[in-house]
């Protein structure tokens, strides 16, 4: 394809159809949930670095996003940033574009260029790395427990050859296009509307990746129903991080103390499937105590500025597995069951869906597949259970039943956690 072609509209089109089936209706919910919550990573300009479209987001455009998700969340796609403390302007401002540039980068040795005409050029101008550039590499990995293990590094994007760009694209553009730079030069920069900096977005592998080869082979696995999961699972837990920490600081409370009533309340069920949400105040984050409360079906745990909404659920309520908590009409995750904890506490604070793979961990951990790091919590709910004279294992939906003997305790064997 000639550097100053545009890929054609039907190329396009078949890019984000393509995407949509790998990535399914739970992938574009999921990129959705992403994009709205504003707080995945940095700023909103993250989101708008991937894709901005021009009108509307809908759910082949959701499904690219996912999918650039998915590069970024397994390390193959690396981001950089430089603050540059304004919005870029229009098309008709392209000259005020390129002073700022100016201005912004020439400490930084980056030689950026707006296309001053653009008639028919497939980008907005063209970017050249005179000096590295410091990007950030997020990935995962799954221990023998099937938990992920998020890692984080810092790497060096090396300087380009002479002849080398990388497309740069300001304001609107669609996640496909994005993609398509990505596959033509293994990398792209952005500067989206309401975005302060640019973001350099840069395939791990650079040039030398085929990402096209990477995309088939996701493909292949599709029918296996193995690698389209963990990718959601990974996003899930993600998102679910990013919320916590965020609302955690937000409110002032102590994400150690989100960490032990999740904890108590699996521990308090014992059982699968599981719902359940966070509900951040910050109110009452002096007091100690921690109340465990049997209401309406739903265990509670309250006290730090927190309360933990939890119970088990039926396929009348949204799911028969943990994994299929979502419903498909509804916005992700737990559809229904999410509007209800909403209806109940109103405005005040935030709600934090729990997702089915997190509570699948607490769950192996309550049963004794714990580690050194996961025992200060796990102690912490223990002792908020006994201070409440709760025992393991003994609420129930309507409210607290005694455990039988033989009914399943930390240590013992269950075959219905899991993904």
């Amino acid at each position: 394809m000639n550097m100053a072609e545009r890929p054609p509209v039907s190329e396009h089109r078949k890019v984000g159809r393509k995407m949509a089936a790998l990535a399914g209706t739970m992938g574009s919910e999921i990129a959705k949930s992403f994009r709205q919550s504003g707080i995945p990573a940095y700023d909103k300009g993250f989101i708008s670095a991937l894709g901005q479209p021009f009108g509307r987001w809908d759910s082949e455009a959701d499904a690219v996003l996912w999918y650039l998700l998915r590069l970024f969340i397994t390390g193959d796609l690396l981001l950089g940033y430089i603050p540059i403390g304004a919005s870029p302007g229009r098309d008709k401002e392209r000259r005020r574009n390129q002073q700022l540039l100016d201005e912004k980068l020439s400490p930084h040795d980056i030689l950026l260029c707006v296309d001053q005409d653009q008639q028919g050029a497939g980008y907005d101008g063209h970017v050249h790395l005179h000096t590295g550039w410091k990007v950030e590499r997020i990935w995962f990995d799954i221990d023998k427990r099937d938990r992920l293990r998020f890692r984080y590094d810092l790497e060096a994007v090396v300087p380009l050859a002479e002849d080398e760009i990388i497309p740069l694209e300001i304001g609107y553009t669609d996640p496909t296009r994005t993609f398509t730079h990505l596959s033509e030069y293994g990398a792209v920069v952005r500067w989206p509307y309401d975005s302060d900096g640019l973001y350099l977005l840069v395939l791990r592998e650079g040039r030398d990746a085929d990402l096209q080869a990477v995309f088939e082979e996701d493909w292949k696995t599709t029918p296996k129903g193995t690698f389209v999961p963990t990718i959601h699972a990974a996003l899930m837990q993600w998102l679910y991080k990013f919320q916590v920490n965020h609302h955690a600081h937000a409110y002032d409370v102590e994400v150690d103390d989100i960490d032990v009533a999740t904890m108590a309340a699996a521990l308090a069920i014992l059982r699968v499937p599981i719902a359940m949400f966070i509900h951040v105040t910050g109110e009452d984050t002096e007091s100690s105590d921690i109340r465990i409360l049997t209401e309406d079906s739903w265990i509670k745990i309250t006290g730090r500025g927190i309360t933990v909404y939890a119970k088990t659920v039926s396929h009348a309520e949204d799911c028969v597995e943990p994994w299929n908590l979502i419903a498909p009409d509804s916005s992700m995750p737990y559809g229904r069951l999410r509007t209800r904890v909403e209806n109940e506490v109103g405005s005040n604070g935030a709600v934090i869906a729990v997702p089915p793979q997190r509570v699948a961990e607490l769950l192996h951990i309550a049963r004794g597949a714990s580690s050194v790091e996961d025992m200060p919590m796990l102690f912490g709910a223990m002792d908020a259970l006994e201070a409440n004279g709760v025992g393991i294992g003994t609420c129930a939906n309507s409210g607290k039943t005694q455990r039988s003997s033989n009914e399943s305790g930390p240590g013992a064997d269950d075959d219905s956690v899991g993904q």
